[in-house]
């Protein structure tokens, strides 16, 4: 696939510092990316909501609910796939997408000071941006135990062992979204 950072990049795939730089040179083209993060963003058009989203999951949906022809998307780069995206939404009729707002509930103070301790904890020993595309000083995809248990694959071993490492972390998380 064309932008794959294997192929892009060739032997310096590994190298963070390089992959930084290809992200931002190919995110500053061709209005590929809207506002450096999230924040900056309108949340309610549908081009923010899109924002996160890889640029293969775009022509996916070019593709499976546009009926694009894959083959054609294959070397569209962001700015173009994106542009697309939208037009075809904007003559679909599918806009304008309805808000809805729900509004959180507070954790209990003590809940929330060891979630707080916890993911402290882990800013300080993780200092990788697992996700170059987006601008965060350290970023993590923590798999849920039901994705990688009873499996022997390298990648479940791996996500195994990450998620041992960061157990305490998912579990108060998931007391806080419980409660």
């Amino acid at each position: 696939r064309v932008g794959h950072a294997k192929r892009v990049l060739g032997k310096d795939h590994n190298n963070l510092q390089i992959r930084q730089m290809h992200w931002k040179a190919l995110n500053s083209k061709d209005d590929a990316i809207i506002g450096a993060n999230p924040a900056e963003r309108d949340a309610k058009l549908l081009r923010s909501q899109l924002e996160p989203w890889s640029t293969g999951v775009l022509r996916e949906r070019l593709a499976t609910v546009f009926g694009e022809d894959h083959r054609s998307l294959e070397f569209e780069n962001r700015g173009k796939v994106m542009r697309r995206l939208l037009d075809h939404y904007e003559t679909s009729g599918m806009l304008p997408r309805q808000v809805i707002r729900v509004e959180g509930t507070p954790i209990r103070d003590e809940l929330q000071r060891d979630l707080l301790v916890e993911l402290e904890k882990w800013r300080h020993s993780h200092k990788i941006n697992t996700r170059p595309s987006l601008k965060a000083s350290s970023y993590m995809v923590l798999a849920s135990p039901r994705d990688f248990e009873g499996k022997e694959s390298r990648k479940a071993r791996k996500a195994a062992t990450k998620f041992a490492r960061n157990r305490r972390l998912w579990e108060l998380a998931s007391i806080a979204i419980q409660e």
